[in-house]
């Protein structure tokens, strides 16, 4: 198993790039399942062992943070941070209590050679969009040229993504070179969910545009996907 990556689309008008890194784990490891692979692991200690080793582990933690100490384990170092404003220098820390603005929360801060060796270990795979509606178009080529985001009027475009199939006899649907007016490819050879090729519309001037994907999810609503990158015509 993998650590999952997901592709989103930024919704800040800030954001430097139109899509983000979100991840997803791909299980969870209870405390009990835990115990059964420490248990099947490289030890002699029985399954009441190691139970007992991580339950004694956590009580005298917690007691030593919670004494204000700052615990430093082989995993990394666990400890206390105050937040909250005040109004003076002798105003009373009260987390908990009042406006809610005072706080303790705990934090750990990972060793580095244990981070260093997780990193090196992780397997990372790429998930699928999260988005389970709207098209996405990932990138679109010329098959005459193998031009990617380019190509001449008439030519035939192989554009690739996710949730791109509609219906062509539709009007509404289809793939749209939008730039001011917008302009619907008639012709298409292909029309599958990650794979639509169609013809540039050879009354295309030359210029910029931006493709556009919309299909009828659902038989319902009409959802619009676009590339986020701009596409020549040239």
């Amino acid at each position: 198993m993998s650590l999952l990556v997901v592709p989103l689309k930024s919704t800040l008008a800030t954001s430097p790039s139109p899509y983000h890194v979100h991840t997803e784990w791909s299980d969870t490891v209870e405390y009990e399942k835990l115990v059964d692979i420490m248990a099947a692991g490289r030890t002699t200690l029985t399954k009441p062992d190691i139970a007992g080793c991580l339950q004694l582990f956590t009580e005298e933690v917690a007691k030593l943070v919670a004494d204000g100490k700052y615990v430093k384990t082989n995993l990394g170092a666990f400890y206390l941070c105050a937040s909250g404003n005040l109004d003076s220098p002798d105003q009373d820390f009260t987390p908990g209590m009042g406006d809610g603005s005072h706080a303790l929360r705990l934090h750990f801060r990972p060793a580095k050679d244990f981070e260093t060796e997780l990193r090196a270990k992780a397997a990372v795979e790429r998930g699928k969009n999260y988005d389970r509606h709207t098209p996405v178009i990932y990138k679109a080529l010329s098959v005459k040229s193998e031009s990617v985001m380019s190509s001449g009027p008439g030519d035939f475009l192989r554009v690739e993504g996710q949730r791109l199939k509609f219906d062509k006899a539709n009007p509404a649907e289809g793939l749209f070179f939008v730039n001011g007016t917008e302009t619907r490819a008639a012709q298409y050879a292909s029309i599958m969910p990650s794979l639509v090729i169609a013809q540039v519309p050879p009354e295309l001037k030359a210029g910029t545009y931006v493709l556009a994907v919309r299909s009828l999810q659902g038989g319902k609503d009409l959802c619009e996907g676009r590339a986020a990158k701009p596409f020549t015509v040239a």
